[in-house]
Order: C-alpha cells, then structure tokens, then sequence
C-alpha cells in the first residue's frame, strides 16, 4: 500500500499552521508587554510569564490595539488576580477574554 502524499501534506500543513500561530501569539505577547512597560515602566519578564500561564484564553490582537482603560484593566487585573501556579483568575474577568 502507498502512503498518501496529500494526507501527509495536509498534516503537514495543519502543523506549520499550529507552528506560526504558537510564533504570533509569542510575538504578540511580547508587543503586548513592551506596551505595559512603556506605560506604566512594568517588568515585560512579569507580563510575558502571566500571559502565558493564565488560563483564561485571551484574544491578545484585541488586548494589544485596546484603548487604555481596558488594557489598564485586563493586564492589572491579570497580575492581581492570577494564581502563579495554576494560572487561574481568581475573581477577575479579562474584558479581552476570548468568547467561549
């Protein structure tokens, strides 16, 4: 029997979209904590770990190009209420938060 070369490229495919989505989101996170630190001078390490642990799915494009009172509220909120090792909101609803 034959491999199917379409069903190994289309595998390979739905792997390089999953791969330059991962890369974006890095990206995006990292614009998004340059942002923080030119505007109010906080640790981009800080905001970079808490994005990326925090459970709550984000819709970091809407986060990122957000006016400032929802991007003061969602990444203080974010550092006030996660829980470091769980990455949990406790008490706290992201305004980008991703529709579920």
């Amino acid at each position: 029997m034959k491999p199917n070369k379409d069903a190994f490229f289309d595998i390979n495919q739905d792997l390089i979209s999953t791969l330059q989505k991962k890369e974006y989101d890095k990206l995006t996170i990292q614009m998004i904590a340059t942002r923080a630190y030119r505007d109010w001078g906080l640790n981009k390490n800080d905001i970079i770990m808490e994005l990326n642990t925090v459970k709550t799915p984000i819709d970091l494009d809407r986060l990122l190009h957000s006016e400032s009172y929802t991007f003061t509220h969602d990444i203080g909120g974010i550092a006030k209420h996660i829980d470091k090792l769980t990455g949990e909101l406790k008490g706290f609803h992201p305004i980008c938060a991703k529709q579920q």
